[in-house]
């Protein structure tokens, strides 16, 4: 099966949308499990999320004082 690289991209948003500013760690959390249990296409999946994750948290970020 083909995944367009949108398909990730919105599978990040949604996961943002889901997690907060806590998206990252809890990505990094899926992410290792997923290395753990020898799941290639879950692996794969969560390193692409991962690797989109702070450019779709840093539009939300507020500002630092």
């Amino acid at each position: 099966m083909t995944v367009a690289k949108w398909e990730f991209w919105s599978a990040a948003v949604m996961f943002a949308a889901k997690h907060g500013f806590e998206a990252e760690a809890a990505a990094a959390e899926k992410l290792q499990d997923a290395v753990a249990r020898g799941h290639m296409g879950d692996t794969l999946t969560w390193r692409e999320i991962a690797e989109r994750l702070p450019a779709i948290l840093a539009k939300n970020r507020p500002p630092s004082a």
